[in-house]
């Protein structure tokens, strides 16, 4: 059996220069947790931590959906 993980999220770049663009009044709430540290690393990241992390934890397949603000 094949185990799918379905709440995973990436963001991209173009997505996090868009929210700076914005005032910080009018930025979704999850703008901070994923532009900055440890989660921003994650989210933009797709190649081999994500898979080494999938393998880890015995996941085969990843359904990824972007971050907030959900476009």
């Amino acid at each position: 059996m094949k185990i799918v993980a379905l709440e995973e999220h990436f963001v991209t770049g173009a997505v996090l220069d868009g929210w700076r663009r914005l005032d910080s009044a009018d930025r979704d709430l999850a703008f901070a947790p994923s532009a900055e540290g440890d989660t921003s690393r994650r989210l933009l990241e797709l190649g081999d931590l994500r898979r080494t992390a999938m393998a880890r934890t015995g996941v085969d397949v990843h359904v990824l959906s972007l971050t907030t603000p959900g476009l």
